[in-house]
């Protein structure tokens, strides 16, 4: 299933979705079931992030923090930057299946061909370049043009 919550400036898309995800702890405080089980039953937030794929502006905004060269060398220079420098197309396709900025792990090959499937199934491939057998794909993020850099970000939500 895929959903979408719009709305002008304001109208509460971000707070709601915080109180689904749990990011916002008051929706631990509410009449609120995910997957057949009432929230606050035990589960943790990640095991509930682990079934949404959320988008949000924020989420954008710390994928062009990553794939901006010079945020990426500050960030270095602070000890807290990736070695592999900045974030590919790729990598946000392949982020979906750990609620990262960027891959951090390696795909195992049905991860590789559900995410090659959804580039292909969008018509990405000139945006999204998997990598060679051993590296990232060449495209930064920060280089793709709006709004696909947004159509490669919702594919990690699928």
């Amino acid at each position: 299933e895929n959903w979408a919550v719009v709305g002008g400036n304001g109208t509460g898309k971000t707070t709601l979705v915080d109180l689904i995800s749990g990011e916002n702890v008051l929706g631990y405080t509410q009449d609120i079931s995910l997957f057949g089980r009432r929230k606050g039953s035990g589960e943790s937030v990640w095991s509930i992030k682990e079934q949404l794929g959320v988008i949000s502006t924020a989420s954008h905004m710390s994928y062009s923090d990553f794939a901006d060269p010079e945020v990426v060398a500050l960030a270095r220079a602070n000890g807290f930057a990736r070695s592999s420098g900045c974030v590919t197309t790729w990598e946000v396709v392949a982020s979906g299946f750990f609620d990262s900025v960027g891959a951090y792990k390696e795909l195992s090959l049905s991860q590789r061909e559900a995410a090659r499937g959804w580039i292909d199934c969008f018509g990405l491939a000139d945006l999204v370049a998997p990598p060679p057998a051993h590296g990232g794909g060449n495209l930064a993020y920060l280089d793709a043009s709006h709004p696909p850099e947004y159509v490669a970000a919702a594919r990690r939500a699928a």
